[in-house]
């Protein structure tokens, strides 16, 4: 299972809010973070939902600038160059769960996901497709605004084809 590791574009606003009033927000703007970390868990979807909590520990660790734990990893799949990840920071899973890094643990939001997830469909006839379990029937008409390449996965800066100026992002794996 995919885990994204997202951090706050303005740490120290989102730190300082978190020290002055207390909590964490119920709500992150998509715009607000950016993809620092792609996390590839090859263990059972029913184990890593059983030890939740130890997974999201095991990606805070992995996205750290310096983390002792190597023998995990062969779990980093994609890094990007950054400072490490703090309270305020994100997670998101390949099933679009999304927990905060709180100061002590997580805190999950209920919220749309900030990226996209392509899944690939293996039909029972015919070749593979892709498909957005979050996204409408026609996101591939949808305008590709920018493209990052992240390893085996590219990251799309998108715009809806219906609604032009309303925006989001995908991640979709090379084929």
């Amino acid at each position: 299972m995919l885990f994204l590791v997202l951090q706050q574009k303005d740490w120290l606003s989102s730190r300082l809010q978190k020290l002055i009033g207390g909590q964490l927000p119920e709500t992150v703007a998509t715009d607000a973070v950016e993809l620092t970390t792609i996390l590839d868990f090859k263990d059972s979807l029913e184990h890593i939902n059983n030890h939740l909590e130890s997974y999201l520990e095991k990606a805070w660790i992995l996205s750290q600038n310096y983390h002792p734990d190597s023998d995990n990893i062969e779990n980093v799949e994609w890094s990007k160059p950054t400072r490490s990840t703090d309270v305020c920071d994100l997670i998101q899973l390949e099933d679009h769960q999304l927990f905060q890094i709180d100061s002590f643990g997580f805190k999950e939001l209920k919220q749309a996901p900030l990226i996209h997830i392509s899944q690939t469909v293996e039909p029972p006839l015919g070749d593979s497709r892709e498909e957005f379990s979050t996204l409408h029937d026609n996101w591939s008409k949808d305008s590709v605004l920018e493209t990052t390449k992240m390893g085996w996965y590219y990251q799309e800066f998108c715009e809806v084809f219906d609604s032009p100026g309303r925006t989001y992002q995908r991640l979709r794996r090379f084929k």
